[in-house]
């Protein structure tokens, strides 16, 4: 309470409820740009395409899509103005620690500030400014989520599909236009050194050797991992040695990690997609049995 002095802060409407327009329940909430209760998944743009998840009516985790889990739909509330999870409606996406904390979960709808998220560009906004993002910054199952300052990295960018426009999974030879691959369509992977030798294997060592009919030397591109796995073992994937940190290519047991991610560059390389380092004949020795 202060002096009167008709400034904007004391200022205010009054308005019977008898005469209040009703809450609407559908169509787009302008200020919040939701569709009100039309439920959706909270799709990260990072490069497996995870979206998040209510765990136990708790945490929200961010995990592969299930398109009939109901812990991974959410709805926009029209009357509270906040985000509802359609497994638990009475609960909504929340800064834990009364927005003190970098954790979000799931708690009791109460409306107030560190609740309420707008859908901004592809950032999803909290009242004070603060983005969801996944922590860690790391694309991996499980992988928690919280809020922090914007950067608008990949990790603090969602898309909000709506359940019934959800793109439908890509099928066999198929292709996948982010890493520019045909889904499940095998391929040799050629050197334009004078030998035009193929990747091949070595124990778990990739390398450049005479073409043969050996399935070590076929390949494919595996949608659920995202992953460009080997014939000769599919539960094998191209690696980059030492925890992505190395330079030797070889093929490990698919995790989907970082350094597993590989897209066609749509001329003449393949790279990762997360340090846009490129494949390459080691050396640029075209010899027998040369590391790749």
């Amino acid at each position: 309470m202060t002096k009167k002095d008709k400034s904007p802060g004391q200022k205010w409407k009054l308005l019977y409820v008898d005469l209040a327009d009703p809450e609407p329940t559908e169509g787009l909430n302008k200020q919040f740009n939701f569709m009100i209760n039309k439920p959706f998944f909270l799709q990260s743009k990072m490069y497996m395409n995870r979206v998040a998840e209510c765990i136990s009516a708790n945490n929200i985790r961010l995990r592969t899509l299930a398109r009939k889990n109901l812990a991974q739909q959410f709805y926009f509330d029209g009357s509270s103005k906040t985000i509802k999870s359609k497994q638990w409606k009475d609960r909504s996406i929340t800064i834990q620690g009364e927005g003190n904390s970098a954790n979000v979960y799931m708690t009791t709808t109460n409306a107030r500030w560190f609740q309420l998220w707008k859908n901004e560009k592809g950032n999803l906004v909290n009242e004070k400014g603060k983005v969801l993002e996944i922590q860690g910054h790391r694309d991996r199952e499980n992988q928690n989520i919280g809020v922090l300052e914007k950067d608008n990295g990949l990790y603090q960018q969602w898309e909000v599909i709506y359940v019934d426009e959800m793109p439908k999974e890509l099928k066999k030879g198929e292709t996948n236009t982010m890493f520019v691959l045909d889904v499940e369509r095998p391929f040799f992977v050629v050197t334009t050194l004078e030998s035009e030798r193929y990747v091949d294997l070595i124990g778990n060592n990739m390398v450049i050797k005479t073409p043969n009919s050996f399935e070590s030397q076929l390949w494919y591109f595996d949608q659920k991992s995202r992953t460009i796995k080997s014939m000769r073992s599919k539960n094998m994937s191209w690696d980059i040695a030492g925890n992505s940190k190395g330079t030797n290519m070889a093929v490990a047991a698919t995790n989907s990690y970082e350094g597993q991610l590989f897209k066609w560059d749509g001329e003449s390389g393949f790279v990762n997609m997360y340090d846009g380092r490129a494949l390459d004949v080691q050396g640029g020795k075209d010899e027998e049995g040369n590391n790749v």
